[in-house]
């Protein structure tokens, strides 16, 4: 099993335009390939950032790394974002953090077709709770996007 980082980004921003998500209520989004919700203008939310890497010393190697897990956060999640992350950094990211820039770091539905290898999220019913199942592989000929998963969630401020 590996080890996925999570942290705050940033706390109590209004958003300033409509923000599109993988995510944006209960349950699991239907793919992680673009973001077809919205959180909308002037929404006063907190940012969270959750990042899962392969080490350097396993890239290019057989490895397999999993982390699984539940965040729950003390008020609603208005939205998930597992594709395009980097977009939203300027918005909701943290200016004293250096992001990995625009490598694509979304989540896999599958890995080579076999959706059991894939990455997986789930909003709970009262929308505080994200559970995650995130893997990252160094495996050789992989490309730059499968040693990285990365997701931003946007929380209700106070």
């Amino acid at each position: 099993l590996g080890r996925a980082t999570v942290f705050r980004e940033s706390v109590n921003i209004t958003l300033p335009q409509d923000v599109p998500v993988t995510l944006a209520g209960p349950g699991r989004p239907v793919t992680f390939g673009n973001l077809p919700q919205l959180v909308p203008t002037g929404r006063r939310v907190d940012s969270y950032f959750i990042h899962f890497a392969v080490p350097r010393n396993l890239r290019r190697t057989a490895e397999v790394l999993v982390a699984e897990g539940k965040i729950r956060f003390g008020r609603p999640i208005a939205g998930v974002i597992a594709a395009s992350v980097s977009q939203t950094t300027e918005l909701a990211g943290n200016p004293s953090t250096e992001y990995p820039g625009d490598r694509w770091t979304g989540l896999n539905a599958n890995i080579d077709g076999d959706v059991t290898r894939g990455d997986h999220l789930e909003v709970s019913d009262d929308r505080k709770t994200l559970s995650f199942r995130l893997q990252v592989h160094g495996r050789e000929g992989a490309s730059q996007e499968d040693f990285t998963d990365q997701i931003r969630v946007l929380v209700a401020a106070d």
